[in-house]
């Protein structure tokens, strides 16, 4: 295997990101809002709320093409769902797929128009590395896992998903990046 250093590999990871951004390469003509992963480039030196939402969109479709499972299209009514569940996380300080008051998953994605769906998921996270390196950071160990606690890597390899929403939020009052993607097949 080729080694690289590290600056050649980010400088390398930041073209093809930004080359499968460029090209649209999850577009979806659904009726269900679906739209191109990334709007204009991405670039690894990119660290807004948005661009992570992309890295992290193109990353799960990367980990789903290793085991040969079709790529995600990214939908703005999931991506909806998603971050109204980081705007209470982040009300509340506290990782968790339903806070009080909040609907349960099933009932926020119908309130954002995924309507009927057959199938859900969501996996959450945070990181106090508000970067596009922390997100990786937490997308690989969600990957990673192995059974018995592998319900993240579950839901990135469901070929049962169809579409996927990501959003992040950049809390600065408690130092966190909120992290929720949702899944589903309507």
């Amino acid at each position: 295997m080729l080694s690289l250093p590290a600056r050649m590999r980010r400088a390398l990871l930041a073209v093809l990101v930004t080359s499968a951004c460029a090209l649209g390469l999850v577009v979806s003509a659904s009726p269900t809002s679906a739209t191109s992963v990334c709007a204009g480039s991405w670039s690894a030196t990119d660290s807004t709320a948005g661009d992570i939402a992309c890295y992290l969109t193109l990353m799960v479709n990367q980990e789903r093409a290793a085991h040969g499972i079709r790529a995600l299209s990214s939908t703005g009514l999931l991506r909806t769902s998603a971050y109204r569940h980081d705007g209470m996380m982040y009300r509340y300080n506290t990782l968790s797929h339903q806070l009080p008051t909040e609907p349960n998953l099933g009932s926020r994605v119908v309130l954002a128009g995924f309507n009927p769906w057959v199938t859900i998921g969501e996996n959450i996270a945070y990181n106090t590395d508000m970067t596009w390196r922390g997100a990786q950071y937490v997308e690989n160990l969600m990957y990673n896992e192995v059974a018995p606690y592998n319900g993240h890597r579950l839901n990135i390899l469901n070929t049962s998903f169809t579409y996927i929403g990501v959003t992040v939020w950049m809390d600065t009052a408690h130092h966190k990046m909120w992290i929720t993607v949702d899944f589903g097949r309507p």
